[in-house]
């Protein structure tokens, strides 16, 4: 039995038969790979692929001078954040267990970027002082498709 294409009317041996044959065989595989792209995707916990904050801040500073942080949320594709901040205490918290800034161990936070909407990926920057001199250990923290995502931990040392 002999199956007909729709381009039979086409004789067989044409470069135009040839070339109709290549591009439904790209449009074919083109579909595919989209289709695993995004069963790729959804895979990761309901969001398409983490996203990631890294955090940079000096090592020490003085009593009462302004700390310059800066942190970078990354993102693969465009999203949203609705909170994201610097949080600092006295004590080194580990990683395993912290939720929401409300929630985490860190006393203290900057009201930059607490709350709004913030495209990402992006990069932020916030100043906060520290009067007494000691060791501190600051976070970078965001909230991103109903996920908390942190930094690393980063000690910052002010001197007298």
């Amino acid at each position: 039995m002999t199956v007909r294409l729709p381009w039979s009317w086409i004789p067989r041996n044409s470069k135009l038969r040839l070339g109709l044959a290549i591009v439904a065989i790209a449009l074919a595989s083109l579909y595919s790979l989209n289709r695993w792209q995004y069963s790729q995707m959804a895979s990761t916990s309901g969001s398409y692929l983490p996203s990631t904050v890294q955090l940079s801040l000096p090592p020490f500073v003085g009593a009462n001078e302004p700390v310059m942080a800066n942190w970078s949320i990354s993102a693969p594709t465009p999203r949203i954040t609705t909170q994201t901040t610097i949080v600092w205490g006295t004590v080194s918290t580990d990683s395993a267990g912290l939720t929401s800034v409300e929630q985490s161990a860190y006393p203290n936070y900057t009201a930059d970027y607490y709350r709004g909407s913030f495209e990402l990926p992006d990069d932020f920057e916030a100043r906060f002082t520290l009067g007494k001199p000691g060791d501190y250990y600051v976070r970078a923290y965001a909230r991103v498709d109903n996920q908390d995502v942190w930094s690393d931990e980063k000690k910052l040392t002010v001197k007298p």
